[in-house]
């Protein structure tokens, strides 16, 4: 950022350097017709390139008392050529000015104005339009029209597809035949049944006369007088029931929907790709008539040249015998090096809007507590300040009043990076939670070895002392604190153990102490690790300014949270990480 800030400067210092200072030559010319400065102007302007050269700077041209003065400047490393170009540029002037308004110019100038309107008469009986810049304005109004109209049909040509498919479904969705009416009688339907009894009865009777009484016959009759008998006193149960069918009468309506629908959406159809059509009519009238309106600018223009040829011809100009030199000389160099420290400045300013955009690392509390959504818990200043830093302080009374009463808390402290401070975060917060609030306290670093925090505890040489539970631990100068020896507690996160074995090692660890501090790693790579997060009461995310990414920190809170884990919230460090 600091090249980008000063580079522009010194390059501007550098140019400036290598350019002589400039002297500047002028000459008052005196016009006779004020109306046509702006135009000797030009003319004048047009001489430089011919009779300059590389090392003079561009002309300038100044149009004083109301057009009849022109005064002309050029800036020169040499004041001899600065003169001697000022005389040469006007010398060309006057002499382009006789040629440009001689008669031979006069008459290729009528020639091209009479050949412009020729082409213009052409032009409009071939469009048929008597002026060209009205029609061309009706015809570009015309097209917009059009165009309002083709989005005003596709949007009724969408709401006609869209009543059209309603409709379809509403038909598709209904039955073709729908019950009519239903009726019923108290009699009882006996009236077949009874008809086929007397029948058998009277066909036994006959059968009697002619047959043997054991007779096949007979018998075969008996069982079938048997079974009319027994359908008789079935049949004389029931009831009457008719049920009529018809055609559902909601099929003509809705049918009749559809095909207003179709036809109304076929109509916008058609009507679309007519106005299409008269589009692009519009379109191509409208383009021929700009067309048609451009040679009608050289034609306005050459006019009126030739209109201010008399005026051109009558209007003598005065000029002096020889140039003049302006005391003093000028120099570009102080613009040049504005215009470098103004680059810089802005240069300076890109480049530090885009490395904000682009920065991984957090660098402010409040830019991580927006990237990860946790809560900010404090934030813990530079290493090597005296007494407890205000932050630890105020999160160990966060922790304390958050716990349930009787109940034994294990924190977890987190980081995605090395040397983001959370070893001396949980250090400080141990010694808090003992020293300040009597609590016994065990420090367990899951992501190094104890001994490196009895070099700032205080080491009082002694063997690790295993409490009642079985836990061993070493005592450290701060009473009330202990700090687990050579990782026996590594079965909070080893894979190999299981989930009973884990349990069991965090009640032991929940009786022996009042406070379970924990260090743990910088990642989440098996699943006893995120194990172990979801059982400690919560986690603590340590995010080091300047060392914590954000996409590894979004990263870590997914997958704690994803593994049934809480956080408490995040904590801000300032620090590196010490031994």
């Amino acid at each position: 950022m600091l090249v980008a800030l000063l580079l522009p400067p010194a390059l501007a210092i550098l140019l400036a350097t290598r350019v002589p200072p400039l002297h500047e030559a002028e000459m008052l010319l005196r016009l006779d017709a004020p109306q046509e400065a702006l135009a000797e102007a030009a003319l004048l302007r047009e001489q430089a390139p011919r009779v300059t050269d590389a090392t003079a700077g561009p002309p300038r041209m100044d149009i004083l008392a109301e057009g009849r003065v022109l005064r002309l400047v050029l800036p020169h490393p040499d004041p001899a050529a600065a003169t001697a170009q000022v005389e040469a540029m006007v010398r060309a002037w006057l002499t382009a000015r006789e040629r440009f308004w001689s008669d031979a110019e006069a008459t290729r100038l009528a020639a091209r104005l009479a050949a412009l309107e020729e082409e213009a008469r052409a032009t409009t009986a071939r469009l048929g339009a008597l002026d060209l810049e009205r029609e061309a304005a009706a015809a570009i109004a015309h097209r917009q029209r059009l165009a309002e109209r083709l989005d005003a049909l596709a949007a009724q040509r969408a709401a006609a597809t869209g009543r059209l498919a309603a409709a379809e479904a509403a038909l598709a969705a209904q039955p073709g035949r729908v019950l009519g009416a239903v009726e019923r009688s108290n009699a009882p339907l006996v009236e077949e049944p009874r008809t086929l009894l007397t029948r058998l009865l009277a066909e036994r009777a006959r059968m009697r006369a002619q047959y043997q009484p054991d007779a096949p016959m007979l018998a075969e009759l008996e069982a079938r007088i048997t079974d009319a008998r027994r359908a008789l006193a079935q049949a004389s149960g029931q009831r009457v029931e008719t049920a009529r069918e018809e055609r559902n009468p909601l099929l003509d309506g809705l049918a009749g929907q559809v095909l207003d629908a179709r036809i109304a959406r076929d109509a916008l159809a058609e009507e679309i790709a007519e106005t299409t059509r008269l589009r692009a009519e519009a379109e191509a009238r409208a383009a021929a008539l700009l067309a048609a309106l451009e040679p009608g600018r050289e034609r306005a223009a050459l006019a009126a040249r030739l209109a201010a040829r008399p005026v051109q011809q009558a209007a003598p100009v005065g000029v002096p015998e020889a140039a003049t030199l302006r005391p003093g000389t000028t120099h570009p160099g102080r613009l040049w090096v504005a215009a470098g420290v103004a680059l810089g400045l802005l240069c300076a300013l890109l480049l530090g809007a885009l490395l904000t955009r682009w920065r991984a690392v957090f660098l402010h509390p409040a830019e991580a507590e927006r990237a990860t959504g946790l809560a900010g818990l404090g934030a813990m200043p530079a290493q090597g300040r005296a007494g407890t830093p205000l932050a630890i302080a105020s999160l160990a009374v966060q922790l304390l009043d958050g716990a349930p009463p009787g109940h034994a808390q294990m924190v977890q402290f987190l980081g995605t990076a090395a040397g983001d401070g959370r070893d001396a975060a949980a250090r400080a917060l141990a010694v808090e939670l003992a020293r300040t609030h009597g609590l016994s306290v065990a420090l367990i670093d899951l992501d190094g070895d104890g001994r490196r925090h009895l070099a700032t505890l205080g080491d009082p040489a002694q063997p690790p002392i295993p409490s009642p539970e079985g836990v061993f631990a070493h005592a450290t100068g701060v009473p009330r604190l202990w700090v687990t020896y050579q990782r026996r507690e590594a079965a909070l996160m080893t894979p190999h153990a299981l989930e009973a074995g884990v349990l069991h090692m965090a009640d032991r660890l929940r009786s022996a102490f009042d406070v379970c501090v924990l260090i743990g790693g910088k990642e989440m790579d098996h699943y006893a690790r995120r194990r172990l997060s979801a059982l400690v009461d919560g986690n603590i995310l340590v995010v080091g300014c300047g060392r914590t990414r954000g996409p590894a920190a979004q990263e870590m809170i997914g997958q704690v949270q994803s593994g049934g884990g809480r956080f408490f919230g995040l904590f801000w460090t300032e620090g590196a990480r010490t031994a």
